[in-house]
């Protein structure tokens, strides 16, 4: 039984493949689709990059001839921006920093269109990726499956807690630029509530001494004070009290404000609320999404290293951001302006 690892999300019994998937325990009953296992509430929730009947078709022609084609015809090079996003391996250099090897399992919460669970899967025993569209679980699978990846299982699920993942089995979690986007799939919980239920999820799903990686923006990332957007949200929205941006939104565009991000120190406490003993912060340059460099944040060497050797520049510009910047980490600020983090938090180990 190729998912025999799965649980049931109320009793924590194995499941039984059984014209799908029954609990012997409680009688729960969960669909299969194409071979994947279903465990959402809302089956009719679409999120993409492109519009649903443009991805319908580049399933179709991935599933006839191979993904890589298929996003070629489809995306490039009039999405070029995106095809590079699905395309490059370099996104996963980040978790480059976590230890791991042919025992261990990890899980892609919020895998999207694969690039990270391929990218870990030769490298550990097997990776649950885990997404709550149904078109980027099956194009997360057609790409596991085309590149020979057996030890990828991807999962159709996001709306729904406890997960039907058995408790201490991972040695990784990975929540790259999904963390932001859970409240959207809780409504009847508050942001803050929706995101710790999810981290302290997580943390069950973690195994000791297991390791969780974030990466997600800093709510007070200096270029959020310049204007910048990012999830689509109105300008400034991160950086204004949370009840002057939530009535902003519904009074322009008739919708709360819940994609939600924290400072430095409230990410911390958020993830030491839910049980992560140590947490690691990390400047991601240019970003968490295809981060090039790991700056640690707590740690003055290695910034001062970066910011003389790698990003100094004989430009009036470059000249202006260098000093602009290393003032702030002079003065003991920075860490607390940058726009991304990647934090890496530890389940203790008893």
């Amino acid at each position: 039984m190729r998912y025999s690892f799965l649980v049931c999300p109320t009793c924590q019994v194995q499941l039984i493949e059984e014209d799908g998937w029954r609990c012997p325990h409680c009688g729960g009953c969960w669909r299969d689709r194409e071979g994947i296992p279903v465990f959402k509430r809302d089956e009719e929730h679409y999120w993409g990059e492109i519009p649903q009947p443009e991805m319908a078709e580049l399933l179709e022609l991935a599933a006839r001839t191979f993904w890589h084609r298929a996003i070629e015809e489809r995306l490039y090079p009039k999405e070029r921006g995106l095809w590079e996003y699905i395309t490059s391996l370099s996104r996963a250099e980040g978790l480059l920093f976590v230890p791991l090897d042919q025992t261990d399992w990890v899980l892609d919460y919020g895998a999207g269109w694969g690039t990270l669970s391929v990218a870990l899967a030769p490298w550990v025993q097997a990776v649950v990726a885990l997404d709550g569209t149904w078109e980027r679980a099956r194009f997360l699978q057609l790409r596991a499956m085309q590149e020979g990846l057996a030890n990828v299982y991807p999962l159709w699920a996001g709306d729904m807690l406890p997960l039907p993942l058995p408790s201490e089995k991972f040695s990784l979690a990975v929540l790259n630029g999904v963390l932001e986007w859970v409240p959207q799939s809780f409504p009847k919980l508050s942001p803050l509530e929706a995101q710790r239920r999810l981290l302290q999820e997580l943390w069950r799903l973690l195994r000791p001494g297991g390791m969780l990686y974030l990466g997600i923006e800093n709510r007070y990332g200096f270029p959020f004070f310049l204007g910048k957007t990012a999830h689509g949200d109105l300008p400034f929205a991160s950086v204004l009290p949370r009840w002057l941006s939530d009535a902003l939104s519904r009074s322009l565009r008739g919708e709360p404000y819940r994609t939600w991000t924290h400072s430095l120190r409230a990410y911390k406490r958020l993830l030491q609320s839910v049980g992560f003993s140590s947490v690691q912060f990390y400047w991601p340059y240019p970003s968490y999404v295809r981060p090039e460099f790991l700056i640690p944040l707590e740690e003055r060497a290695p910034l001062e290293f970066f910011l003389r050797w790698v990003w100094r520049g004989s430009s009036l510009s470059r000249r202006l951001r260098f000093w602009t910047v290393r003032l702030a980490h002079l003065g003991g600020i920075w860490k607390y302006l940058v726009p991304t983090f990647v934090i890496l938090a530890s389940k203790e180990e008893p």
